[in-house]
């Protein structure tokens, strides 16, 4: 080969790999204005071309400090405004949401607060959907306080309405129990004829009742009662008393009438009829307990 043909071939060679270098720049430098790369390729020995292909993308190394081919990432979705801004108001609707809440609000958790501008305007009408009967407790009030005569309060004494005078009075509220005894056969006097009771709680006695299934003849029937021992009727012309032929009565008003929790009550029967003496007697020892309002 003369020196001519060598310097032609050697020209030709220079000119192949400038070219070829030019169209590899080329190739990057539209890659990098479509991803936005920020690394530049100095010299062809940056670009690792082992794993070129078809679809391939130059992507930056730093363990090996070369641009080197991966496949590119497809990916998924539908990132346009018919699904993203529904109202076309040009704002992401799930952004909406936020109601203009800071950055920092929503970092925060910052709670919003929605409050009426004052209740004692809002009238039923101006709360959607909600009924008088839902909004808030129906509260029933007393007109004016000249509706309300208190005399002599109590402690746990409650107020209540009577229709007569149309007033609101205090009352003492109770509910009534009985301890009722029963004496089963023909009578006959005695102490302690039945089972005893003890009291559940404490209670106040109203009085005692009495009634028999065979009515006595030729004398009346008369029942005491005791607590612990002692009769309730320390004026003994108010005990309960059966009269001649009839079937039941109630006592006067007990000079003992407080009960305590434990208390034991007995019944003795004082006197019977003298032809016929009655059979079957109930005891009925009606007593009240304080209910605390």
């Amino acid at each position: 080969m003369t020196s001519l043909e060598f310097s032609l071939s050697l020209q030709t060679l220079v000119f192949r790999l400038v070219k070829k270098f030019h169209d590899l720049e080329r190739r990057v430098k539209r890659l990098q204005s479509v991803g936005g790369g920020i690394s530049r390729i100095q010299e062809g020995s940056d670009v690792d071309t082992g794993a070129i292909g078809d679809d391939k993308i130059l992507v930056f190394k730093t363990a090996s400090s070369k641009h080197e081919y991966e496949v590119k990432a497809t990916g998924s979705g539908d990132m346009t405004k018919a699904v993203y801004d529904i109202d076309d108001n040009g704002t992401v609707d799930n952004s909406e949401k936020l109601e203009a809440s800071t950055k920092a609000q929503v970092q925060d958790h910052t709670p919003k607060v929605h409050t009426l501008a004052s209740h004692s305007t809002k009238d039923h009408a101006e709360l959607t959907g909600v009924t008088s009967d839902l909004h808030h407790a129906q509260v029933h009030t007393l007109p004016s306080h000249s509706d309300v005569t208190v005399a002599s309060p109590a402690d746990k004494e409650g107020l209540v309405y009577e229709s007569g005078t149309s007033l609101w009075k205090n009352k003492q509220q109770y509910v009534y129990t009985t301890l009722s005894f029963a004496v089963t056969g023909t009578l006959t006097t005695g102490t302690d004829k039945a089972p005893t009771i003890v009291a559940p709680c404490t209670l106040t006695i109203v009085k005692v009742k009495v009634v028999v299934k065979t009515a006595p003849t030729g004398a009346s029937i008369i029942v005491d009662v005791n607590k612990a021992g002692t009769t309730i009727f320390t004026t003994q012309g108010n005990r309960p008393e059966i009269a001649i032929g009839e079937t039941q009565d109630d006592s006067g008003t007990p000079d003992v009438t407080a009960l305590a929790e434990g208390d034991k009550v007995t019944v003795d029967i004082d006197q019977v009829g003298s032809t016929i003496a009655g059979a079957d007697l109930t005891v009925e020892v009606v007593c009240k307990q304080n209910v605390s309002v």
